[in-house]
């Protein structure tokens, strides 16, 4: 019960300073993919999670895809967080349908006596919906999500809040024969049912960059990540970095009976990332204090396997066991991609 003590105090200097209530559960990685690459922009590109940073970056070749992940916490905590994604391909447009689930169990409760009155449950909800569209080398999105916060076991009423997302990407344009540059940029806005501006750690802007490198005829690929984020609300500056060493590749399959060929693709990749570092302190702590408890340097592991004519991805990591940030934790992702192509 004493680290639950903890982390409560720990999200109530953090909200006041750089959230606008519960809202920051958005503000979480949607994948373990994403988690192990900082919760930078360009980290999930071409999958339906990347709404939650760029609905840009949701466009993607295949007919659809589907992700699910979970985020596990210390269990004394009584955290839950799931995310759950799907994308479907229409001519050159991506549709998004994104569901976040979030909850703090056995939250103490007293009264104005300071007498024990049970225990209460803190829940977060959101459903997300985005657009994006692909022309040449630009990628462009639109998202919209409705959140409701509640508390149970108490005469509380829900609260709902709106958020809208802007975004645009310049994606893999070549500058030598080995290397390629992407970069976006979006616009978040959170709202209440007034529709007044929130103080969030979601409205922000963000800008994202991606150079990667591809080793001629091999399928070795080292990808580097680094976002720079604006609060608006409230002038906090935040940077995040990943990096990512990938092979992948695909077995051609024998023709069939009317000469079509299918591929079968396999890969592995190991991932390193940090988020989010602060360029401002926060409250009375220096700005060494504010990252040892605002960051988290992460790492992660992810397979590619054919299964039943889908891309299966598999990832997994979690938060380096040396972090102090009291929200450090593990998370695993599985995404089923379907490609006229597999």
């Amino acid at each position: 019960m004493r680290n639950k003590v903890i982390i409560l105090l720990f999200l109530s200097i953090s909200i006041a300073n750089t959230v606008g209530g519960g809202l920051a559960f958005l503000n979480v990685p949607g994948t373990a993919r994403t988690s192990s690459l900082g919760n930078t922009m360009f980290s999930d590109l071409s999958n339906p999670s990347s709404i939650l940073i760029n609905p840009a970056n949701t466009w993607s070749q295949s007919s659809y895809k589907f992700s699910l992940n979970n985020v596990l916490y210390n269990p004394e905590l009584d955290i839950q967080l799931s995310h759950l994604f799907l994308s479907l391909k229409l001519k050159e447009s991506t549709f998004v349908l994104g569901f976040v689930q979030h909850g703090i169990d056995n939250i103490e409760s007293y009264t104005d006596q300071a007498v024990f009155d049970g225990y209460l449950t803190f829940s977060d909800l959101a459903f997300l919906m985005g657009y994006s569209y692909r022309t040449t080398n630009i990628n462009w999105g639109l998202s919209t999500a409705i959140i409701s916060e509640n508390f149970s076991n108490i005469d509380y009423e829900a609260s709902y809040f709106y958020q809208y997302d802007v975004g645009m990407s310049i994606v893999k344009v070549p500058i030598t024969n080995n290397i390629d540059i992407s970069s976006g940029i979006t616009i978040k806005n959170v709202v209440d049912s007034e529709f007044k501006s929130q103080n969030s750690a979601n409205s922000n802007n963000i800008i994202g960059t991606m150079v990667s490198y591809a080793a001629v005829s091999s399928p070795l690929r080292i990808n580097s990540y680094f976002d720079f984020l604006f609060q608006k609300t409230i002038d906090v500056y935040t940077g995040r970095f990943g990096f990512e060493l990938s092979y992948d590749f695909n077995v051609k399959s024998k023709p069939d009976n009317f000469g079509n060929v299918r591929y079968k693709p396999y890969g592995i990749s190991v991932c390193l990332g940090y988020n989010d570092f602060r360029f401002t302190t926060l409250d009375t702590f220096d700005l060494q204090q504010t990252n040892e408890y605002n960051s988290q340097l992460k790492y992660g592991l992810g397979i590619t396997i054919p299964l039943l004519g889908y891309k299966v991805d598999i990832f997994g990591g979690q938060t380096f066991d040396g972090n102090n940030n009291p929200l450090k934790s593990k998370f695993m992702s599985i995404y089923f991609s379907k490609n006229n192509r597999y």
